[in-house]
């Protein structure tokens, strides 16, 4: 059988592969990535070198904490091995660049020691850069759930977006932008165990069906000390939900209450991790209730209040 065809079939996956890996783009001068030219398109990157004091952060970066311990590692390994992947910037000025995506790069290099850094020099306008930074951490799975619902939020209110154009540009369903809005309706401190690990999006999604933000707190710290799963999570919500325990506005009197007894109220929920009401019976006197879920948070809240007293 003739085996000339072989040649040619190496060749076809040559340019497949060439097909697949991007050229690398030319470096050019601090100058050329400052001023550009006027016929380069917006999407090209230009390769550069640029000292670290021309780069400033950019005000609407999408991360909104740099953990200090990864910092440092990620500056141990610069020094050993320099920086692998340049961070990405944008001309704003006469030798002034803002960082579009690769801030934890730009500060481990400041601790490194380093006084240049490499750069792609992108050329957009402001309107895309938080789009741009956003798909970058996305795509590195960089960012926490509650920076990208609030990334997403920014998209929505600050530029005009819908849910369907920022699913169309970051390669998401619909539902899950919308998902991840959704997170936002969570209690503070709620979203600050999302966002540091401490419960993960399928917990937080389950303690949406709770409306009342200490029922979400108590909930919250029973998942974490008891380590429940997302189903025992939602069994639980199922529970609270269904004894009125996770419901806010039920009692007609909470609406009617001092603002300065509310307050005090809302407080004391807050301290204690659970809900808090107050019934009167007429204006002199009246109860007090703490909500408790289960004999666990029952000593959880009993030691809370003991420990108040020292």
């Amino acid at each position: 059988m003739n085996k000339n065809p072989e040649p040619q079939q190496r060749k076809a996956l040559g340019r497949g592969l060439s097909a697949l890996l991007p050229a690398r783009p030319n470096p050019v001068s601090i100058a050329e990535a400052t001023t550009g030219s006027p016929a380069r398109p917006p999407s090209v990157l230009d390769a550069a070198t640029l000292p670290i004091a021309l780069i400033v952060p950019n005000p609407d970066q999408p991360r909104g904490n740099f953990d200090p311990e990864k910092l440092n590692e990620l500056a141990q390994s610069i020094r050993a091995n320099g920086i692998i992947q340049p961070v990405t910037v944008r001309p704003i000025g006469e030798h002034k660049y803002e960082l579009i995506a690769g801030e934890r790069r730009w500060r481990a290099a400041q601790i490194a020691g380093l006084t240049e850094i490499p750069v792609y020099v992108r050329h957009v306008g402001h309107d895309h850069v938080l789009e741009l930074a956003l798909i970058e951490n996305i795509q590195r799975a960089d960012l926490n759930p509650v920076d990208t619902a609030l990334a997403f939020r920014q998209l929505v209110e600050g530029h005009g977006l819908s849910h369907e154009q920022i699913a169309e540009r970051t390669g998401k369903d619909r539902s899950t932008i919308t998902n991840f809005l959704r997170l936002l309706k969570l209690s503070e401190p709620v979203l600050e165990e999302l966002a540091g690990g401490g419960i993960s999006v399928g917990h937080a999604r389950a303690l949406l069906n709770l409306t009342d933000p200490a029922a979400q707190g108590a909930a919250c710290h029973q998942i974490i000390s008891h380590s429940l799963s997302v189903r025992e999570t939602e069994s639980l919500v199922k529970k609270l939900a269904k004894s009125g325990s996770g419901q806010t506005g039920h009692l007609t009197e909470a609406k009617q209450l001092d603002p300065n007894i509310r307050a005090a109220l809302d407080e004391m929920a807050q301290v204690l991790g659970t809900k808090v009401r107050l019934i009167t019976r007429n204006n002199r006197s009246g109860k007090l209730e703490i909500e408790y879920y289960s004999s666990d948070d029952l000593e959880r809240i009993y030691s809370v209040i003991t420990a108040r007293r020292s």
